[in-house]
């Protein structure tokens, strides 16, 4: 029913119907204005590829079409999932799980998270840092140079860099919402970057949930809970640096260990009330039997007047009278075992190493050195890394300076002598030249920008350029390429042919000595008492010659069994029976009963 017949109808109907059919009737005049709107017929292409992947009814216990979008087909998705009027808020961070207020309340009252942070801010600060071209420039930058060091050495004409850079640091790390302005001059002209309370500024979403764009407004300044300022892209650099597709807000360290933190903070203030107060005594005394409970407080109040506040009053002897008895509350001794376990998953959140900040009950030389570079691969070069493409990006688009900030993550002295080791075979194998290693590590370029040229080194002929070998090698002739195959191919099948030679011979040797040609006069022997050597001939291996048969030329002497019986010692074999150890028979050469020695030989 159009939407005009149904509000006529309820116009003129008289008394309004019954609640189930006013909602049926708001229903109705819904759908009508979304089928004005967006329309609820499927495109044909998109209902053919339902058809034919089995999306419809038309099969039985088929998985069904889905709903009909309310946005349309094949439109810009979403980045996330944000709640309706997301802009409309009274501060920052109102919709996210934990508020800024917040953040900082913990932050400020941790001391480890402190601890954590600028041990973090300090270890970037140590880097050294450098600018060199950019990538793809292969010009003279020295000019460039010059202007991008005055720019830095005062990035917002006030502070030096490093104090700049410990505040812009501060809050990606205890935050996550670093937040950088720019400075402009009377001419538009960008000029410098100014650092502003990240805490302070709520960024705006679009349609599709990305900040907008083309001028319009991106981000507000609340002062005071007042919007005071709108800024735009243009305006402002901010680019958390841990981020989440669902939400525009970056994650600071500390949200990933909120109950840590906060269980840390409950337990010093525990322990705190040991050294303070509490109401639960130290110990617990008994006053002798004949005193009245007036004269218990009396003396309480006599106790505390002397020793109450005054510290002196520990070290000192008191005494008491007759038949008192001190007995001290069950107070558990403190240990610091369940403290150094928090501390130990703060520091993980923050991806400090706790030997870098002395607690090194547990660490030796070889841990040490792996956990500082863990630290290192996973603290200090990310975060280097994005202030630097931060930076970068200052000096190529605002600047307009064919420049890149790079920092030196300050290799170990062994770490730099293999990378020179390294660039040494480079070179001298003509992969890169000099020029480019001189540009890549130290980032200078070659005067009057004139690059040595690569070349091969050899020990006998020194530096040979490429360009000599080229023009010497000249063009390559593919019958030649042909030839070389086929010598190479034919040299193969001669030494296959030798190889099966060898092994046919009568005298061939193991090992190496089968591609030696040896005459039979140098063949080794065997040494006596040891199994004839494999260099002998076939047959003298396979079967002795019969008793008396002429020796062959070349063939090893034989020897009759008799002279090989009488030469030979044969040692009897030890049996349970007759065992050294049992004594049940006697030693080789020992008289017997009978007056004879026995003998081992036959």
């Amino acid at each position: 029913m159009p939407e005009a017949e149904i509000l006529a109808k309820s116009d003129t109907a008289g008394p309004r119907p019954a609640s189930r059919f006013r909602v049926r009737e708001r229903t109705a005049n819904g759908l009508t204005r979304l089928a004005k709107v967006f329309g609820t017929t499927v495109p044909a292409d998109i209902a053919a590829a339902e058809a034919a992947a089995g999306m419809d009814s038309s099969t039985p216990f088929s998985p069904g079409a889905p709903l009909s979008p309310y946005d349309g087909y094949s439109r810009t998705p979403r980045s996330h999932n944000f709640v309706p009027q997301y802009n409309v808020s009274a501060r920052p961070r109102s919709q996210e799980r934990v508020s800024f207020d917040t953040l900082r309340g913990l932050i400020d009252s941790y001391d480890f998270a402190q601890i954590c942070i600028w041990h973090r801010v300090d270890s970037l600060r140590a880097l050294e840092w450098s600018l060199v071209a950019a990538d793809g420039c292969t010009g003279d930058v020295s000019d460039a140079v010059a202007t991008g060091m005055a720019v830095l050495k005062k990035p917002d004409r006030k502070t030096p860099f490093d104090a700049w850079l410990a505040k812009f640091a501060y809050d990606i790390l205890a935050y996550d919402a670093g937040a950088l302005w720019r400075m402009r001059n009377r001419a538009g002209q960008t000029v410098g970057l100014k650092v502003v309370d990240g805490t302070t500024l709520a960024p705006l979403l679009d349609d599709w949930g990305d900040p907008p764009e083309d001028g319009a407004p991106a981000f507000v300044q609340y002062v005071n809970g007042l919007p005071w300022n709108w800024l735009t892209t243009n305006d402002l650099v901010y680019e958390p640096f841990r981020q989440r597709s669902n939400t525009i807000y970056g994650t600071a360290p500390l949200e990933s260990i909120l109950l840590n933190a906060n269980t840390d903070l409950r337990f010093q203030a525990y322990f705190l009330q040991r050294f303070t107060e509490g109401n639960l005594p130290a110990a617990f005394a008994s006053a002798p039997e004949s005193w009245t409970p007036q004269q218990i407080e009396q003396f309480q109040e006599y106790w505390d007047g002397f020793i109450l506040g005054d510290q002196s009053f520990k070290s000192q002897i008191r005494w008491i009278p007759p038949g008192s008895k001190i007995e001290w509350s069950n107070e558990k001794d403190f240990t610091d075992a369940f403290s150094l376990f928090m501390m130990r998953k703060t520091a993980s959140a923050y991806h400090v190493v706790p030997a870098d900040l002395g607690f090194t009950e547990n660490v030796n030389k070889s841990s040490g050195e792996t956990q500082s570079d863990v630290q290192h691969r996973i603290g200090d070069v990310p975060l280097a890394k994005h202030v630097a493409g931060i930076l970068t990006a200052f000096l190529q688009d605002d600047l307009h300076l064919p420049l890149k900030f790079v920092y030196d993550f300050g290799e170990e002295q062994d770490d730099r002598y293999q990378t020179a080791q390294a660039d040494d075979i480079y070179i001298k194998n003509g992969t890169v030249s000099s020029s480019t290693i001189r540009e890549l590590r130290f980032g200078l370029s070659e005067p009057e920008g004139k690059h040595v040229p690569r070349f091969i080194y050899s020990n006998r002929g020194g530096p040979i350029p490429l360009s000599a070998l080229e023009a010497v090698a000249g063009p390559i002739d593919p019958e030649s390429r042909h030839y070389r195959k086929e010598c190479s191919s034919l040299s193969r099948a001669w030494r296959q042919t030798r190889l099966r030679r060898a092994r046919r011979s009568p005298w061939n040797c193991t090992g190496k000595a089968r591609f030696r040609s040896q005459p039979r006069s140098l063949c080794p022997r065997s040494p006596p008492g040891r199994r004839p050597p494999r260099c002998q001939p076939a047959q003298s291996r396979r079967t002795a010659p019969p008793p008396g048969s002429p020796r062959q030329p070349g063939s090893p002497p034989t020897t009759s069994p008799a002279t090989a019986t009488t030469k030979t010692k044969t040692r009897p074999r030890p049996s349970p029976r007759n065992s050294p150890h049992t004594g049940a028979s006697p030693r080789p050469g020992a008289a017997t009963a009978s007056g004879a020695t026995s003998s081992s030989r036959p």
